[in-house]
């Protein structure tokens, strides 16, 4: 009898609990709703951004430096990195770069052992490597799942393992991680991506966690999921994102600390 009373209890405290949540939710919802919280300003913030050579990465670089940031630019490609450093010094902005293969862990060691000779303590980190385009997808056989998890995943676990203990210390940092909309749901013969893009959700979010956990409140982490995923291998100049970042006030836009955000990005063939 007293075992069944005490498991009735357990439950109403649970529902209760659960109502009360709920009701959180959708009243914190409602008020960001009527009065959205600012962006996060990025203005002298020293940003890394892997895979500033192309698409996503390329374009994200390009709006932090206008916002004021001073990018470190890092991709495979020489020639395409270069040209994203241009096109931010073009504008105004201030940026390096760096050319890098980040699939083995001793260039990536070295890249790191190299910026912080360079520039010193690096606030930021924007992942930007494993987003695929739907040409890729149609055209492309699936990929080998270790080469898929280790451009994905297992570089960005690299550089989260060099940057964060400094950013804990600080007690200052962001570290953005980019995910496709297949980190949301299965694609058609794609299991390798699908796996590497759920892995990538699942790391940012056990990052939040650490970080709530040790009580670290001036580092955040912050998910993003590009809709849709059209990033084309072969061209960055048909990715609009629609981004509007204040490059007055240095705001840069879906980098709320702590926050899963969606951002979308739209296919302008030919642009």
């Amino acid at each position: 009898m007293l075992l069944k009373v005490y498991s009735l209890s357990i439950l109403l405290i649970d529902i209760l609990w659960v109502v009360a949540n709920t009701f959180y939710a959708i009243i914190q919802a409602f008020y960001h709703f009527v009065r959205p919280p600012l962006p996060k300003s990025v203005k002298l913030e020293t940003v890394l951004v892997i895979g500033a050579g192309r698409g996503v990465g390329r374009e994200i670089a390009i709006q932090l430096a206008k916002c004021g940031a001073i990018v470190l630019c890092v991709d495979v490609n020489k020639v395409s990195n270069e040209n994203t450093l241009l096109e931010i010094k073009r504008n105004g902005g201030s940026a390096v770069n760096y050319v890098c293969d980040i699939t083995k862990k001793s260039n990536v060691l070295n890249l790191v052992t190299q910026i912080k000779k360079d520039v010193g303590f690096v606030s930021m980190l924007f992942y930007c490597c494993g987003i695929p385009s739907p040409r890729s997808l149609l055209t492309q056989p699936a990929k080998d799942i270790h080469d898929t998890l280790d451009l994905t995943l297992t570089s960005f676990l690299w550089l989260i393992d060099q940057f964060l203990p400094e950013m804990k210390i600080k007690n200052h940092g962001h570290i953005v991680a980019l995910t496709s909309v297949a980190g949301i749901s299965y694609v058609k013969d794609q299991i390798p991506l699908s796996v590497a893009q759920f892995a990538v959700q699942g790391l940012a979010e056990s990052l939040m966690e650490d970080l709530r956990i040790n009580k670290i409140t001036g580092v955040y982490v912050t998910l993003i999921h590009i809709y849709p995923f059209i990033v084309r291998a072969d061209g960055s100049s048909d990715l609009r994102l629609r981004m509007s970042p204040e490059t007055v006030t240095g705001r840069f836009p879906f980098l709320l600390p702590g926050r899963r955000r969606l951002a979308a990005a739209e296919w302008s063939k030919g642009a």
